[in-house]
């Protein structure tokens, strides 16, 4: 069964909104989804969580495997994101201009997910 990383926290101020989710792989597949939502090119999404290794041309990174504290950051020409993993949780800082896009966008992939429905 594939787990999922259910969303614990939201907030905004207006050009800043940030999301913490809980720290476990169900995290990859929500960031694809918005960063493909977000019209970041397709090519370049397939890579966030492919780096290269020594004995293989690619290996996909598990996120037990980022480092607590580590930061990765993405940015097209309309939003800029941020993403902490910290140790039990992964906070995405989205920045932006076009919040309504934002919003539309981030209800419909979060609300599958219960704590966003409370």
């Amino acid at each position: 069964m594939k787990k999922k990383s259910y969303l614990i926290e939201i907030g905004n101020d207006g050009f800043k909104h940030w999301y913490t989710f809980e720290r476990n792989e169900g995290f990859k597949e929500i960031l694809t989804n918005l960063l493909l939502s977000l019209k970041f090119k397709k090519d370049y999404v397939d890579t966030v969580f492919v780096s290269e290794n020594q004995h293989t041309d690619e290996i996909t990174e598990k996120i037990s495997d980022i480092v607590v504290e580590h930061v990765r950051f993405y940015s097209n020409d309309k939003f800029n994101i941020e993403v902490f993993y910290g140790t039990k949780s992964i906070i995405l800082i989205v920045r932006t201009k076009f919040r309504k896009l934002l919003v539309k966008v981030a209800e419909k992939l979060f609300k599958t997910y219960p704590e966003f429905e409370k």
